[in-house]
């Protein structure tokens, strides 16, 4: 759990370096095309941390991580419709 909650740590740092950096393109008066690109970007990597905090709520909240491979399995092809 321990190295999960790093892996998330370090997400939510990126997601800072990229708002920053939105925030920089802004300031500078960067074209909108690259500011839009930009803002997608963030936008994917939101998404992505809203699925792991979901698949992690569901798979040590609700479930104690008493799960087998074919729900774990189950769960992640499901998360997967989420981010389409």
């Amino acid at each position: 759990m321990e190295k999960r909650r790093q892996e998330t740590v370090h997400h939510i740092n990126r997601l800072i370096g990229q708002l920053n950096t939105l925030k920089e393109y802004i300031e500078e008066d960067r074209r909108c095309k690259e500011i839009a690109s930009l803002a997608r970007s963030i936008s994917s990597s939101a998404k992505g941390l809203k699925t792991r905090t979901l698949k992690g709520y569901i798979l040590y909240d609700l479930t104690d991580g008493d799960l087998d491979d074919e729900a774990i399995e189950e769960l992640n092809e499901q998360l997967q419709l989420t981010r389409s």
